[in-house]
């Protein structure tokens, strides 16, 4: 099993849960291969993860929406003329 410390590997999921079908929201499995044959079914399956990994994962989305933000924002003053420098001094002192 991969831990999450490095963003870069995936984490595994450590269970998976029953959420459709006759065995919905009260079926959790640690084995894969069942997994897969509940999914084969054509059941919904909702992999479980480590809560640091979740943690972890979390906390790069929200790195990831800032710098998306930000460059939402350059695109918008560049758009309307403005200079690429004004806005990184904007930016890098609040």
């Amino acid at each position: 099993m991969s831990h999450c410390t490095d963003i870069e590997v995936p984490a595994q999921p450590v269970a998976w849960r029953h959420d459709g079908g006759p065995f919905a929201g009260i079926a959790i499995t640690r084995s894969e291969n069942v997994a897969k044959g509940w999914i084969s079914r054509g059941w919904k399956v909702t992999p479980l993860y480590q809560q640091d990994c979740v943690t972890a994962l979390q906390a790069e989305i929200e790195r990831q929406k800032a710098i998306a933000a930000e460059y939402q924002q350059l695109i918008s003053h560049m758009n309307a003329g403005g200079d690429f420098f004004a806005f990184q001094r904007s930016i890098s002192h609040g």
